[in-house]
């Protein structure tokens, strides 16, 4: 089982000798095989232009621009009142143009950065070729975040020669990190029995020893974009963005929700059946498009496995728990299961109280109340709501309402009128509580 939150594979998720090809027969390198140009001189060795458009260039590339744009958009929408006064609420709203101006620093950084540090290029520039062939190559995943792989590696095992024993020696090396949404669009140029060209530093050469490929260096060696693969479509790419930023907004909307619209009176038998229907349609939907998404995605891999095997590429790894949903025990199925039935049920609850008060059109009915508190509370840094706190006159009950800095500082005592509504699906709500001001007494002349 792979580690989680950001950890590597543990020793069982790793290659081993014992995986590699079958005999592939003596390590025999071509009599005329020929390393490439950039390293066959003496170091240290000029790093031509033409390696400043692969992979990692691209990559870093769009980190910078990336990041630029990022930070001009939040530098711009953090002067906005509307996100102003949403930064009440959201707290790193109301920093937006200073995580702004953090970004285009960050930016910065980077590209001076490579001024200063030479990264994998220091390869290129210092490192030691040696022949070397590939006796097995797989795709693995590296981290597992709640039971699903954030990220993959593709994995060699080669055979070189060790230069100070001359002995031929075996050795394991990765390619860098590849995002899980991208693993399918790429492969490697690696096959196993090819000999290809490894390279390491003098300074330490069985730690430093790297397929010249997984470096992101050179284009098309290494890490490579898969024939006929078909880039999402504009339409595609634009609902993905929607759906994301939909579920993130219904979740916010579901404690604006409770905070605001919550009824002043309901039993457990009232809010049942939203809550049930809620589990069974939203939370159901969502367990069918988890599930789905997941086999998916493991029948792909089986057919990218069975495809491999015959040619020679890269077997793509599978975790070994194998969950209804994805990599993950029965305990987290059973999470994924309960979690799902509950925020589909409460999702609808919800709904339900949005839709007492939104459609509301009964007559307001005031009733004085008596403020026991007013208090502001700030949920893991990230969300702040204010309350005021209120009993009603004739009982004990107490209620809070969702309210702002500016309502609450109206109040100068602890009496208010409460304007309540009877509700579209008969919850009765308070929609506002207005401040009671006491005149004060004018002295007799």
């Amino acid at each position: 089982m792979w580690k989680q939150q950001g950890k590597s594979a543990p020793d069982d998720a790793a290659l081993g000798p014992a995986q590699a090809a079958p005999d592939l027969g003596p390590f025999d390198p071509p009599a005329n095989y020929s390393f490439e140009p950039e390293l066959r001189g003496p170091p240290p060795r000029p790093v031509p232009s033409e390696l400043r458009s692969g992979r990692y260039a691209q990559r870093r590339r769009r980190v910078i621009a990336g990041s630029l744009v990022a930070g001009a958009l939040c530098v711009g929408l953090g002067l906005l009142p509307i996100v102003k006064f949403w930064g009440l609420f959201l707290l790193p709203l109301g920093y937006l143009s200073w995580i702004g101006v953090g970004l285009i620093l960050w930016a910065m950084a980077v590209y001076g950065g490579g001024f200063v540090r030479k990264g994998p290029y220091r390869y290129v520039e210092d490192g030691t070729a040696v022949v070397a062939r590939v006796c097995a190559v797989v795709l693995r995943p590296m981290v597992l975040v709640h039971g699903q792989p954030a990220s993959y590696r593709f994995t060699a095992i080669v055979q070189y020669r060790d230069p100070a024993t001359g002995n031929v020696a075996t050795a394991e090396t990765s390619s860098n990190d590849i995002n899980a949404s991208a693993k399918d669009k790429v492969t490697t140029s690696f096959r196993v029995g090819d000999y290809v060209t490894a390279v390491y530093l003098d300074s330490d050469p069985q730690k430093t020893l790297r397929l010249y490929g997984f470096l992101d260096l050179k284009p098309g060696v290494g890490v490579i974009d898969r024939e006929r693969t078909r880039e999402a479509s504009l339409l595609k790419t634009i609902a993905a963005i929607l759906v994301g930023f939909g579920f993130f907004a219904v979740l916010l909307w579901n404690v604006y929700a409770l905070e605001r619209y919550q009824p002043l009176h309901g039993s457990v038998a009232a809010f049942a059946p939203p809550a049930a229907a809620g589990g069974i349609l939203l939370g159901g939907l969502m367990l069918w498009f988890i599930w789905r998404s997941a086999a998916e995605q493991r029948k792909k891999a089986a057919e990218r496995n069975a495809q491999a095997a015959a040619t020679g590429q890269p077997l793509e790894l599978q975790p070994a728990k194998r969950g209804w949903f994805g990599s993950h025990g029965a305990i987290l199925g059973l999470v994924i299961v309960a979690g799902s039935l509950l925020l589909g049920g409460v999702t609808m609850v919800c709904w339900c109280f949005t839709a007492n008060a939104i459609l509301d059109r009964s007559p307001p009915q005031f009733k004085p109340v008596v403020i026991t508190d007013m208090i502001m509370e700030t949920h893991s840094f990230l969300i702040r709501n204010y309350q005021i706190k209120y009993r009603m006159v004739d009982n004990d009950d107490k209620h809070s309402l969702l309210s702002t800095p500016d309502e609450m500082q109206e109040f100068q005592n602890n009496f208010g009128i409460a304007e309540i509504h009877a509700g579209r699906l008969g919850w009765p709500w308070v929609k506002s509580i207005a401040p009671v001001v006491i005149a004060q007494q004018q002295p007799g002349p």
